[in-house]
């Protein structure tokens, strides 16, 4: 099992400014749950139901973040955190 998988899910408060990184996690691929995990600027993972409200939203916005913080259009503070891929 790999280490980065989540055991369990919650329904966090995500507040999208915080999140730098996410990614979806599929039962049956080396973890034992579906889950969306996501990475705050300070590196901290949250582990949540794949269906919560507003999902779309965050994931839209650190889509947004790391394409403005990739071509420089933001300032580094705020790509603090942020994954440039």
């Amino acid at each position: 099992m790999p280490m980065d998988c989540c055991m369990s899910t919650s329904r966090p408060t995500i507040v999208k400014q915080s999140v730098v990184d996410y990614r979806r996690q599929v039962k049956g691929q080396g973890c034992p749950i579906d889950a969306m995990i996501f990475l705050t600027r300070h590196g901290k993972k949250l582990c949540s139901v794949t269906d919560l409200p507003g999902l779309s939203e965050v994931m839209t916005h650190v889509d947004n973040l790391k394409k403005r913080c990739k071509d420089g259009t933001y300032k580094p503070k705020r790509c603090f955190g942020v994954n440039r891929v």
